[in-house]
């Protein structure tokens, strides 16, 4: 059966090469933003991980262990039919005798692209094996981590759910030992019982109905901006449980972030427009169309930063970053490779505001 392994791993290469171009220009603004903080940031993942075993704080262990199944089930999304090899999935039964050589290169090809998990393991290797019995927690989180994977990459819609699920119930289970129990059953329950998608139909007959059906065929350009704008708010609130003296000095940031995500939806919207200006012209729809960008974006900007204000406190220089926008979007319209820049501006004035107030 190494024939089909070796197929699997210049399958999966390939379609990851795919990925990468598709993912470039996002790629190259996130890198832009966080290249400075990189290894920043993944000293702070790897601390995150690390407060499952050693925070005094049971809630924030429950917080954080959700935050990092929501984050690596976005991550599996981007990846998913490489993971499968979807696009000939189909034609594996031609070359195999049993499913387990299947499965088993489908559990190898999630750990290549589960950076979490990776980072985990790497915790209980630094640990030892002297003192691993003493971190139980830290493996039964990665028991937990390949075992939601599993799940989500054979029935994502299902074990969606089943997260959504358990993001309720950690507000009510404190104790990590039961919740990551509980996110086992749940999961494997949700991706059994639940169906494998849903089928919508949307009839076009103006505005309104032609970017539900442009949300409901590409709603990953709003699936992971949504994912983004809950994980913004997930590390407010393990921020304020770890420093609430700090608080109001994360609200500018925070913000900030969130209104990236959605201007930057300016950039997906605007081919729907300008790409079918005779389609526009010939219903007489073509202002109304491109004020619906604005309008769109501007809502989702300040609905999904709102929580942040809920959650963090308001005042009045907090809400500086709504001034901007504006800018954002029309950066995102005029000049797509501009933005990262005019973001990056937009929060050092926030900041310096702030300062100054």
């Amino acid at each position: 059966m190494l024939y089909y392994y070796r197929y699997r791993k210049a399958s999966f290469s390939l379609s990851l090469q795919a990925i990468s171009q598709q993912l470039q220009q996002f790629g190259l603004m996130i890198a832009a933003l966080f290249q400075v903080y990189l290894l920043g940031f993944i000293a702070i993942l790897f601390m995150g991980i690390g407060k499952i075993v050693e925070s005094d704080n049971p809630a924030a262990q429950v917080q954080i262990v959700w935050g990092l199944l929501a984050a690596q089930s976005f991550i599996l999304f981007v990846f998913r039919d490489a993971v499968l090899d979807k696009a000939h999935r189909n034609y594996h039964h031609t070359i195999l005798h049993h499913s387990v050589h299947q499965k088993v290169a489908d559990g190898l090809s999630v750990l290549v692209v589960h950076p979490l998990l990776l980072m985990t393991l790497i915790l209980c290797y630094s640990i030892g094996i002297e003192k691993i019995t003493q971190a139980w927690q830290l493996l039964l989180f990665a028991v937990t981590q390949f075992f939601v994977a599993l799940c989500f990459i054979y029935r994502p819609l299902g074990t969606s759910i089943g997260l959504l699920i358990t993001a309720i119930i950690s507000f009510a289970v404190i104790e990590i030992t039961w919740y990551l129990a509980a996110v086992n059953l749940i999961a494997i329950g949700c991706a059994v019982l639940l169906p494998r998608k849903v089928t919508v139909s949307v009839m076009v007959k103006g505005l309104p109905t032609f970017w539900l059906s442009f949300a409901y065929n590409h709603y990953f350009v709003l699936l992971w901006r949504i994912v983004m704008s809950v994980l913004v708010l997930w590390f407010g609130a393990i921020l304020s449980a770890e420093r609430p003296d700090l608080m109001a000095n994360y609200v500018p940031g925070l913000v900030t972030l969130n209104l990236l995500w959605w201007s930057s939806l300016a950039i997906d919207l605007k081919p729907e427009v300008y790409g079918r200006t005779a389609y526009w012209l010939s219903i007489d729809k073509l202002q109304p169309a491109k004020q619906s960008i604005w309008i769109i974006v501007l809502t989702a900007a300040v609905c999904f930063s709102v929580p942040v204000y809920m959650l963090l406190g308001l005042s009045v220089v907090s809400l500086l970053p709504y001034a901007f926008l504006p800018l954002l979007v029309l950066s995102a319209l005029k000049g797509p490779q501009h933005l990262a820049m005019t973001w990056l501006s937009t929060l050092v004035l926030s900041y310096t505001a702030y300062v100054l107030w």
